[in-house]
């Protein structure tokens, strides 16, 4: 049975939306994503996280705290998906970054699989770090050092 071209791509469809919505999206192989968990802080909300890394003194250009409606990829507060999502863009404002904080560990390992998918694509061009039920996605744009560096800054911040 021959499909029609326009059609080829339909079961990938779910895939490639819910790995769009930032800059930042997939861990890259430049730097593999952290999977261990090292703390859960269901307790503590996406801006708190975020809130704490500038506390410490980490520079971000203006912080975006979605909410559903204004969540691109469409899956804050959805069953099993992140209940809380923060992005800000780099200090030249070209690239983005993130954090998705889950209900639990396995939600959040399970986004992190799905990103997985996308390495090696377009798609699929940053570094995703999982801490817990937290996951902090950044843009490719960074070096594999920076990247690790403001790992370290996210876990700290998570852990209070």
């Amino acid at each position: 049975m021959r499909i029609p071209t326009r059609l080829a791509g339909l079961p990938l469809a779910p895939l490639i939306v819910a790995g769009c919505g930032t800059a930042a999206t997939t861990g890259g192989s430049a730097s593999p994503p952290t999977t261990a968990p090292t703390h859960s802080s269901a307790a503590m909300t996406a801006e708190q996280i975020t809130a704490a890394m500038q506390h410490e003194g980490f520079k971000t250009g203006p912080v975006t705290a979605y909410t559903a409606t204004t969540d691109p990829n469409h899956l804050l507060g959805r069953q099993g998906d992140y209940t809380s999502k923060t992005e800000w863009g780099g200090s030249d404002g070209s690239h983005f970054n993130s954090i998705e904080v889950y209900p639990d560990a396995a939600g959040a390992a399970k986004r992190v699989q799905l990103l997985g998918a996308f390495e090696g694509t377009f798609l699929g061009d940053g570094y995703d770090y999982l801490n817990g039920a937290d996951i902090l996605r950044l843009s490719s744009l960074m070096t594999p050092g920076q990247a690790q560096l403001t790992d370290a800054d996210f876990r700290a911040a998570a852990s209070g």
